[in-house]
């Protein structure tokens, strides 16, 4: 009997041992290499959100840079268009009287920086920076200005007299009264306002036209070198501003806008994200040789007429703060060096995008 109880007590023994728990010290050595685990992971995920949202940010400024090269590009190189006239040779005679130039070719391209509610030298006729809203153009930012007539031509039909109205052979153009249109055969060209659009007829009477509705020419006679053409006429401002929007941080974002005619409607944000635009000016210094001279657009002065390229710098910014600290960087913008005294000095990543573009109705 009492061996029976010795051996019912040592196996009561041998159980409890089975199912004894960690110790104290067991239970600290297995949470302190939890925590160091922990840590770990916490480090490489941390790590990993941050190079994800550089990379996003990167992605996205280089889109918005390309798309805002493309716009200014396509613009650029439409310069001083007048149909199958050659600007070298001849302008096109601005009769409108809400005309944004007085002589194309001195005008087909300009550009300017912005100085307290004015740019310097001042733009088209008639336009004027936005004021009073939430739109804020951007202190020392360049300002590109061209004009040109629009790539969308229209055939047109012979007309029977010079101050007969312009037919052209296109259905609902999308023109209507106010509009500024360039009719252009191979030896002449107007820039007329539209006084009464009827469908793909467009009066031009002196109301609105230098009080005279004759144009330079009877548009349409038969022959080879007559190539009668009508475009809208397009005058666009370029400048850099402050939206009025901020990002979670409470920094201002900024955008490249476009101001069109009429200058009295309100301009349009292009794309979100730049902050800088520079420019440098490609002037025909040597005809013969083919040389250019690159100056900033205050230095262009009467040589507007000599412009063949344009060289664009734009400082693109994120849209919120990825970089560890604040941007003491300078960036290359059209041969200029930009400090962190001209840009902002906050956290967010900053890349400089360059292009050179010609003039392809300048020889």
């Amino acid at each position: 009997m009492n061996r029976a109880k010795h051996y019912q007590s040592k196996k009561i023994i041998q159980q409890a041992h089975k199912h004894r728990g960690f110790t104290l010290v067991e239970m600290m050595v297995a949470s302190a290499i939890g925590a160091i685990l922990l840590a770990g992971i916490i480090s490489v995920f941390l790590g990993n959100k941050k190079t994800a949202a550089l990379n996003e940010a990167m992605i996205e400024m280089q889109q918005s840079a390309r798309f805002a090269l493309d716009v200014l590009a396509r613009d650029i190189r439409m310069t001083g268009f007048q149909g199958c006239v050659d600007l070298e040779t001849s302008t096109a005679r601005a009769l409108a009287d809400s005309r944004p130039t007085d002589d194309l070719a001195e005008t087909a391209i300009t550009g300017a920086v912005v100085s307290g509610n004015n740019i310097d030298p001042p733009g088209p006729i008639g336009f004027t920076l936005p004021a009073g809203g939430l739109i804020t153009p951007v202190q020392g930012s360049d300002v590109l200005s061209v004009q040109f007539g629009s790539q969308e031509t229209h055939v047109v039909t012979p007309m029977t007299s010079a101050s007969a109205p312009v037919v052209v052979q296109t259905t609902n153009p999308g023109i209507v009264n106010g509009d500024l249109i360039l009719i252009s055969n191979c030896q002449v060209a107007d820039i007329f306002e539209v006084s009464q659009a009827l469908n793909n007829s467009f009066r031009h009477d002196g109301s609105v036209n230098s009080g005279q509705n004759e144009l330079s020419a009877i548009y349409g006679v038969v022959g080879e070198q007559n190539r009668p053409r009508a475009m809208r006429f397009e005058s666009n401002v370029y400048f850099i501003a402050d939206t009025g929007r901020t990002n979670r941080a409470g920094d201002t974002v900024r955008s490249l806008f476009k101001q069109s005619l009429p200058f009295t409607s309100s301009p349009v944000e292009v794309i979100e994200g730049i902050e800088l635009l520079e420019l440098r000016f490609g002037l025909r210094s040597d005809s013969e040789n083919g040389n250019i001279t690159f100056v900033k657009p205050e230095d262009v002065g009467a040589q507007a007429a000599n412009i063949v390229s344009v060289q664009i710098g734009l400082l693109l910014q994120s849209h919120d703060r990825v970089r560890d600290e604040d941007d003491s960087k300078s960036y290359l913008l059209a041969g200029n060096f930009i400090t962190a005294a001209n840009h902002g000095a906050d956290r967010r990543l900053r890349m400089a995008f360059n292009s050179t573009v010609k003039v392809r109705n300048r020889q």
